[in-house]
């Protein structure tokens, strides 16, 4: 039986024994990597889909339930951006109320989860009705990702904030628009010129027209559509709201839209 040498085996144990050493130093880092994979790290923006009392809603940019210390803003015209927030799992927003005894209390109103733990986004704000009012607040949070692959410049996208689907025509392209996001449609050919939309939507066999217009798009903008119920429960008639960015240079003098 051949012998290992004595230097060989303490080679060996050396070896063992620094590779132990190694793995048990990594452990903590791995640890706080799977840590930091759990944590939400996004900005985003608000817009709010109908009137209602908008003032007031409170959330901490850290996640700290106890302390939500600022307040978002709503405009009705335009997304408000600048929003922060790094920490668990869901986002909360809150109102300051008081109890009977004059305690200062935080109420929950709305939350959302986002569907990515890092990035950008927009996060579309709507009353609930009093027969849909949960747990989770009078406000109920509709979010779309907000970046160049989702909504790059020179684009159109459809926010759907219906139940309904609609089938019609942009420009000469059929279009299907189901509740929620839609895939940007490409719209930088379309520039300076009216584009034609119609859309309709089915009840059994029967086609309902709901809209038909025509848009006109400008260069290094981008374009997000957003579809409503109508306001009575009788009519057919959707609301149409367009919110356009300009996502060019601002300093740029030719361009009267910047």
């Amino acid at each position: 039986m051949k012998m290992i040498p004595r230097m060989q085996i303490q080679r060996i144990h050396f070896l063992k024994l620094s590779l132990l050493l190694l793995i048990v130093a990594a452990l903590p880092l791995f640890a706080e990597r799977k840590e930091d994979e759990s944590i939400i790290n996004v900005e985003f923006s608000v817009f709010p889909l109908e009137p209602a009392e908008w003032k007031g809603i409170l959330y901490s940019p850290t996640g700290d339930l106890s302390n939500p210390n600022e307040a978002l803003k709503f405009n009705p015209h335009e997304r408000t951006l600048g929003f922060r927030y790094k920490g668990p799992a869901p986002i909360r927003f809150f109102r300051k109320t008081k109890s009977p005894e004059g305690e200062v209390l935080y109420q929950m109103v709305a939350q959302v989860s986002p569907e990515k733990t890092r990035g950008n986004f927009i996060f579309f704000f709507n009353p609930r009705d009093r027969s849909e009012r949960k747990s989770d607040g009078p406000y109920e949070v509709f979010q779309m990702e907000d970046t160049k692959e989702s909504f790059p410049k020179d684009s159109i996208v459809f926010f759907n904030a219906t139940s309904a689907t609609f089938e019609g025509i942009f420009n000469e392209q059929l279009i299907r628009i189901r509740p929620g996001v839609s895939k940007p449609i490409p719209v930088g050919h379309l520039t300076d010129k009216p584009t034609p939309i119609g859309l309709v939507v089915r009840e059994g066999e029967k086609m309902h027209k709901i809209l038909a217009n025509n848009l006109r798009f400008y260069a290094d903008r981008r374009t997000l559509m957003i579809l409503r119920s109508p306001k009575k429960a009788t009519s057919m008639r959707i609301r149409l709201q367009r919110l356009t960015e300009y996502m060019g240079n601002r300093s740029d003098a030719n361009d009267p839209g910047a």
